[in-house]
């Protein structure tokens, strides 16, 4: 994958099967378990959960509601959290960015 060669300390990584077939709070649970020496965290999916959990962990009243836009693939949304702990992380976000890399142009992507 070319993404790692961006990085210059590799990130430490995990496969979870089990979210393949759970539902929000499967993935609340999950993200509640965290530990709280993690700073960032990149969860893929697939959708319609994954657009829900993500919409579901956005203050509505912290992000513009133009910026909840529907999730298409691919795309991704950073959330930013008032707190240290993942398990307090509940609706309380500010959607940072939101890109839609189809969008995106060309030049812009990185290769494979």
């Amino acid at each position: 994958m070319a993404m790692w060669a961006e990085f210059s300390q590799k990130p430490a990584w995990e496969i979870a099967d089990e979210l393949y077939r759970t539902d929000v709070e499967g993935l609340r649970e999950r993200l509640g378990s965290v530990s709280a020496a993690v700073e960032s965290l990149l969860m893929i999916g697939h959708n319609p959960v994954l657009a829900e959990f993500g919409r579901s962990l956005v203050d509505p009243w912290q992000s513009e509601p133009a910026s909840l836009p529907h999730f298409p693939a691919p795309c991704l949304a950073v959330i930013d959290f008032p707190t240290d702990s993942w398990i307090d992380v509940d609706k309380g976000g500010r959607l940072d960015r939101f890109i839609h890399f189809a969008d995106m142009p060309a030049g812009h992507l990185l290769s494979s």
